[in-house]
């Protein structure tokens, strides 16, 4: 375990296979005496405690890394003294976060994108995960790294993880739990303290259940979009609407994403039509 400080003399661990990303970052802290931001073993950041191996090198940071080179939105190093390095593959990295309350679908949503099937599953996601894909945009690849995170924010320790280093950050929540948009305000809060001048985007999930709902439920329903949509209109966040059950927009919504993220002036001015939320098929630019 070491730092940029303690290159020439990196502090030697032994850590169970029992142990959890948690508590290897509380033990982290307590032996560098510092609060800890980040994790990167093998030159990539360390997101689950079985990326480790026997003999291997972690290197912590107590800061937010920098997001991105502005010319080539190539993540690299910040000192060419870290055991950090440059990615070799050719095209623009894009790192992305989907957040949100248990149960709004996100594993299911980022499974639809990444391998194209749907997870009818239910089993709460304990571990975070990151899954990568090579996409087409505006005919160039862009190599996307999506993190998919538990439905909890109660982890201050954990969710710091979760936000440093990204170039997007999805909040996601299901139709069915719109009384919890409470939870989609508090990770925007965590991640403006965190991140100057973030990209934010919000997804509400599962709008195929909107053809299933009762008169009574469609309007309670309806009433609490009005709010969110509002709500996202005048703080000009972007507002997306998918189903990973019937594979509606779920593709569309990650490109629309890595557009925004590469080139934002493009993205705003592709024609994205500010419409109703029940008559806009596809992302709404708001």
């Amino acid at each position: 375990l070491t730092t940029t400080e303690t290159l020439d003399r990196p502090h030697r661990l032994l850590v169970p296979h029992s142990a959890t990303l948690k508590s290897f970052i509380d033990l982290a802290e307590q032996v560098l005496k510092m609060e800890v931001f980040a994790l990167y073993v093998n030159n990539q950041r360390l997101t689950d405690i079985c990326q480790l191996r026997d003999g291997d090198t972690v290197f912590a940071t107590d800061v937010v890394p920098s997001q991105h080179n502005g010319s080539s939105h190539r993540w690299h190093a910040d000192d060419s003294k870290s055991c950090l390095s440059e990615y070799a593959e050719p095209g623009a990295q894009l790192r992305a976060v989907v957040l949100g309350p248990e149960a709004a679908g996100k594993t299911s949503l980022i499974l639809r994108f990444m391998h194209g099937f749907f997870k009818a599953s239910d089993a709460k996601t304990f571990v975070e995960s990151e899954y990568d894909k090579c996409v087409q945009v505006h005919g160039d690849n862009v190599y996307m790294s999506v993190l998919d995170t538990a439905g909890e924010l109660s982890d201050e320790k954990i969710s710091k993880t979760w936000l440093a280093d990204r170039n997007a950050y999805i909040l996601a929540l299901g139709i069915d739990q719109l009384d919890q948009w409470s939870t989609i305000l508090q990770y925007r809060k965590a991640i403006r303290q965190i991140v100057p001048r973030p990209l934010i985007f919000v997804l509400l999930t599962k709008i195929d259940l909107l053809e299933r709902m009762d008169k009574s439920r469609f309007n309670e329903t309806k009433r609490q979009l009005d709010k969110i949509e509002g709500y996202c209109k005048d703080r000009r966040l972007y507002l997306f609407k998918t189903s990973a059950k019937e594979n509606k927009k779920v593709h569309e919504m990650f490109i629309s994403v890595a557009s925004t993220c590469l080139e934002p002036d493009r993205t705003q001015k592709s024609g994205l039509s500010v419409e109703g939320f029940y008559k806009q098929p596809s992302a709404l630019k708001l």
